[in-house]
């Protein structure tokens, strides 16, 4: 027989209708750790759900997401493709990270993702981020969230503390550093300028710096001039740049892109806008040495 886990968290509707604000869930999970029942008012809501990035996928249910072994005991991560709801009116998203079964944090979003577990002056100190999960969610809203010895909770946010789709490191985290009881972030590039965070007594502060002599790297340009080549020279695609009278990225992977792209010190846009337009008329593209030394920057 499998062993049970029982935890209690206060579940507020998101709906307007707030009738079950106050209506109690009980998440069971089995000896594996594995999440097995949401209950609400005793009936089990629960839609078994698998990472769809595995074999044997799912895109709806529910799932532990992914599971942390710390000083303080056990964290888990409970993501969720399937909005909860006893009736039309309500839905309840669900997503949290939990501390020995407890609630620490309940998410706003489908998906929570923990970067990095820290202990500093006698606390844990979770890194971590918010994002909706589907393949158009590239912005991920950062977020610290500090434990005491006593497991009592505090979420620590900070205005511009985000970043997207791109900027991590090989294992797709955050490149941090910590020296001197300072967690430092590197958090990719905002409107042409490098932007950095730090955290330090519970405070976040963010930073920007300008770099000089900018170019894209040879990645990134080979994959801007491969999009905009394709989507510059296709009529469907073209009425539409030619009507607002700039290039945007049509695509969902093309969008983010050239956002992410459009970011970065030393891209030159006016240029790759008067070029794309320049090219939906004409049919006719640059090659990618001039591509790369106008747009790009790359001397």
């Amino acid at each position: 027989m499998k062993k049970i886990i029982f935890i209690t968290g206060l579940i507020l509707s998101f709906a307007t209708n707030q009738a079950f604000a106050s209506d109690k869930f009980e998440f069971k999970f089995n000896q594996e750790g594995e999440l097995s029942a949401v209950i609400l008012k005793g009936k089990n809501l629960f839609i078994p759900g698998k990472n769809p990035g595995e074999k044997g996928g799912t895109y709806n249910g529910s799932y532990v997401s992914s599971a942390h072994k710390t000083a303080l005991g056990d964290i888990r991560v409970i993501r969720a493709m399937t909005y909860y709801d006893d009736d039309d009116e309500n839905k309840y998203p669900l997503s949290f990270i939990t501390l020995n079964n407890q609630e620490i944090y309940r998410g706003k979003e489908e998906r929570i993702n923990i970067q990095k577990i820290f202990f500093l002056n006698n606390k844990m100190q979770i890194l971590a981020y918010e994002t909706c999960g589907g393949s158009g969610c590239r912005i991920y809203d950062l977020f610290f969230l500090v434990v005491d010895k006593n497991h009592n909770p505090k979420t620590i946010n900070a205005k511009n503390f985000d970043t997207t789709d791109g900027y991590q490191d090989k294992d797709g985290n955050i490149p941090t550093t910590l020296e001197n009881n300072q967690i430092y972030m590197d958090l990719g590039f905002t409107k042409g300028k490098k932007k950095y965070a730090i955290f330090e007594n519970g405070k976040i502060e963010i930073f920007f710096k300008k770099i000089k002599n900018a170019h894209l790297n040879k990645d990134d340009c080979v994959y801007l001039y491969e999009t905009t080549k394709q989507e510059c020279t296709d009529e469907r695609v073209c009425n539409d740049y030619i009507k607002i009278g700039e290039y945007y990225g049509s695509s969902t992977a093309g969008n983010f892109g050239y956002q992410a792209i459009s970011n970065m010190p030393g891209f030159n846009k006016k240029t790759l806008d008067k070029l794309c337009l320049s090219s939906c008329k004409t049919k006719n593209f640059i090659d990618y040495q001039i591509f790369a030394k106008t747009v790009c920057q790359v001397r």
